[in-house]
């Protein structure tokens, strides 16, 4: 993408125009959180101050609208994933999203059934599963990673057996920036046990990759909205129709019923039946609109020009004395984690944003992943399609300045 254009997308994102002692922002925490552009801001402006009302239940103008958009938003980002509009369910996010399928599982496992994940994955995707296997006395088993740092596949074929019930594994680490060979590991699962259900956190893959459910062939796959220039607060579940149709709901109240009597009730059609209340409606619009936005932009040539900054970012990363990049420094995905020799990750974060610089520091809430490579802690740099190589000249030259301060 040419200097001009990238100016031109810059311009929508209005966060990105801020200035702090007169310094500007360089904001480098794109896998915690993306930054919004208008197109994304206006629609929930316009949904507070001209449809505000309740989906589904209103027999009059403004909820029927609030019903069209939100309907809308569920349609496209079905599309998005190459599912159908029922398989798709909102949630508050990727961590919802999980914690609500192990709750949801958890009638199907019993005492020394088998849990598999990975040792990269990110706190939500390793706790509701340990939780579980608390619960139901599982055994929860750990993937481990190549000398490379990727996923060890050797080791997932001995780890993966007849007894395994639930495969759930990030598409990339949000640490190393590892891609999972995601089609490979779910097939792979399949052959040894046709029944085993197969969840993939989406977290930091649906910012970035074309996303097929279908061809992947997932049981489920969770991401969420604010990581992909989204609204905070929604996210997404998705499951093939059959296997969301027979799980039980694990939440009860409004929408999701079909009826009740002072005894029993009976559940709503999907995906209803797994929305109880009032949803984030205005969010959950938003995060249509955001999948729109994204589908608007030139991704190809975007993510030809992030493969590039990311490689620029590292190169000028190894000019830095006592620098080491823990991260895959062959992984195209622009997430680079690094430390330097002596140099507490907090310090470097806290020496950065004094020229307004924004990086992630400590353990990314993969605190096991840590402990498997023998840190303590890390700092972390993400990219999005807005950030440019001039940023990065920035922050390698506030770098320098952490490790004159600590010589």
């Amino acid at each position: 993408m040419s200097k001009k254009t990238i100016n031109n997308l810059r311009k929508e994102f209005p966060l990105l125009k801020r200035k702090i002692n007169n310094k500007p922002l360089i904001y480098l925490d794109n896998a915690a959180t993306t930054q919004k552009p208008n197109y994304v801001i206006k629609c929930l402006q316009e949904y507070y101050t001209k449809y505000n009302a309740n989906v589904h239940r209103g027999l009059y103008t403004l909820s029927e609208q609030a019903t069209i958009e939100y309907e809308h938003a569920r349609s496209t980002i079905a599309q998005f994933l190459h599912a159908q509009p029922p398989e798709i369910i909102f949630t508050s996010g990727t961590t919802a999203s999980l914690n609500m399928l192990a709750r949801m599982l958890e009638h199907t496992i019993n005492k020394d059934d088998e849990i598999v994940i990975t040792i990269m994955e990110h706190h939500s995707n390793l706790v509701p599963w340990q939780e579980l296997a608390k619960r139901k006395q599982a055994k929860l088993k750990f993937i481990a990673l190549t000398k490379d740092l990727y996923l060890n596949m050797e080791e997932a074929a001995k780890l993966i057996t007849t007894k395994t019930k639930i495969l759930a594994f990030a598409y990339v680490s949000n640490v190393l920036g590892a891609i999972v060979p995601a089609q490979e590991l779910i097939n792979l699962a399949k052959k040894i046990n046709p029944n085993i259900i197969t969840i993939i956190d989406a977290a930091q893959a649906v910012p970035y990759f074309d996303i097929n459910v279908k061809e992947l062939n997932c049981d489920f796959l969770a991401f969420s909205g604010h990581k992909v220039m989204g609204p905070t607060g929604i996210g997404i579940l998705y499951g093939k129709f059959s296997l969301l149709n027979s799980l039980p709901p694990v939440n009860f109240g409004g929408e999701m019923i079909k009826e009740v009597t002072q005894n029993d009730a009976s559940w709503n059609e999907l995906p209803y039946k797994l929305e109880p209340g009032t949803p984030n409606i205005a969010d959950a619009i938003a995060l249509g609109k955001a999948i729109e936005y994204l589908n608007q932009l030139p991704r190809e040539k975007l993510l030809q020009d992030l493969h590039k900054l990311t490689k620029y970012t590292v190169e000028q990363l190894q000019t830095i004395p006592h620098l080491e990049i823990l991260s895959n420094q062959y992984s195209p995905h622009p997430i680079i984690t690094f430390s330097i020799k002596g140099i507490h990750p907090h310090d470097i974060a806290e020496i950065l944003n004094r020229d307004n610089i924004c990086i992630r520091a400590g353990t990314h809430c993969a605190m096991p992943l840590h402990k498997y490579l023998n840190i303590p802690a890390t700092s972390r740099i993400s990219l999005y399609y807005y950030n440019t190589i001039q940023e990065i000249d920035l922050l390698t030259k506030s770098l320098k300045k952490v490790v004159k301060i600590f010589q």
